[in-house]
């Protein structure tokens, strides 16, 4: 089984960004990734408007795949996401639908056990562990905060463990990347999920030559 490891993490899909490692079609590989705040919050004193926000939403990789080129379509699985033992919410200043009833800053650290997060010892949330920010590369450099035709920050909560994932592949090799995984988030981020580092194993499912997708699947 390959592993990519965080100290590899980029703040861009670039098609010039090096490739961490190669894959080919039924390949496993780990993904170890770090929250969205780069893990700079790290104790609820840290406030999420003092951190630098050029380190948002790193995405560990890229992946080569072999034998992917433009115009193909790349399917991985997601077999296991592995969360770390804690997760940090955060209110940010001016973030969010409800940010005239919740303003901010303020930062909650939770402990993660038995892949539920314990916000307190009244409130126990069940695990809904999904990846926040994956996709290939596109042809222009594009920060990994941003959603587009190539994934990115989708903040999709499908995006777990058993989900097939389709991308349209736009550079040769792919350069597969993700981070920004959650260990639980709702049907958008009011203001923002319960952020997490986490091990995410996918299989490279398969590659589907010469077919157009205009978007991820």
């Amino acid at each position: 089984m390959l592993r990519i490891g965080k100290e590899t993490r980029t703040y861009f899909y670039d098609p010039r960004n090096q490739p961490i490692a190669r894959a080919s079609v039924k390949d496993t590989v780990v993904f170890e990734t770090v929250d969205c705040f780069d893990d700079q919050l790290k104790t609820e004193k840290d406030l999420a408007h003092t951190i630098d926000m050029s380190h948002m939403n790193p995405n560990t990789g890229p992946l080569f795949i072999e034998n992917a080129q433009p115009g193909d379509i790349l399917v991985i699985r997601v077999l296991d996401i592995e969360p770390e033992g804690h997760a940090v919410a955060t209110l940010i200043p001016g973030e969010g639908v409800l940010q005239d009833r919740a303003p901010g800053p303020v930062t909650k650290i939770c402990t993660i056990q038995d892949r539920k997060t314990v916000f307190n010892e009244d409130i126990v949330i069940e695990p809904r562990l999904m990846i926040g920010t994956i996709g290939t590369t596109p042809l222009d450099r594009t920060p990994t905060g941003l959603p587009g035709d190539h994934g990115g920050n989708m903040d999709v909560p499908t995006m777990g463990i058993g989900a097939s994932l389709y991308f349209p592949v736009f550079v040769p090799g792919a350069l597969l990347q993700m981070g920004d995984v959650h260990s639980a988030m709702g049907d958008g981020e009011i203001c923002i999920g319960m952020e997490c580092g986490a091990e995410v194993t996918v299989e490279i499912q398969a590659l589907i030559k010469g077919r157009f997708l205009p978007g991820p699947k």
